[in-house]
């Protein structure tokens, strides 16, 4: 069309497509890494009572003990963590806190011979592949 000026932008910022085309594509990778769950719950100290702690078995010798785990209280795909009461009976209870910020996330077996309870703020997620071979679990 004859008579017509085309307009050219006063400022074209070539920056901007080249570090948003950036942004996205490190967004786009953040957002479909798979999230790592550790094996076995990190980060442990215990709080009252008498526990110890062997590779993904945690060894309980009073009832009603208390034990933090600030690493989170997570079990991975395939990975089991025992509890197990030494001398105790079935009606022991252990309390388990999750003091990492962080929901815990349960996709392996916990197995215990003793009454389990499981305390984080930010939640407790069963995957579809959690298993709790308990008497009970709260």
């Amino acid at each position: 069309m004859k008579g017509l000026n085309r307009m050219k932008p006063v400022y074209q910022a070539k920056w901007f497509d080249k570090s948003s085309a950036v942004l996205t594509v490190f967004f786009a990778a953040a957002v479909s890494a798979p999230i790592s769950v550790q094996a076995a719950p990190e980060g442990y100290t215990p709080v009252r009572g008498d526990t110890s702690l062997a590779g993904n078995t945690l060894t309980v010798r009073e009832d009603r003990s208390i034990v933090e785990w600030s690493g989170g209280f997570n079990i991975a795909a395939g990975e089991a963590f025992n509890i197990n009461h030494d001398g105790g009976q079935s009606s022991w209870v252990i309390l388990n806190r999750d003091t990492s910020g962080l929901a815990s996330q349960l996709d392996g077996q916990l197995n215990a011979n003793m009454h389990v309870y499981l305390l984080n703020s930010s939640g407790v997620v069963l995957g579809s592949g959690a298993q709790l071979n308990v008497p009970s679990a709260v």
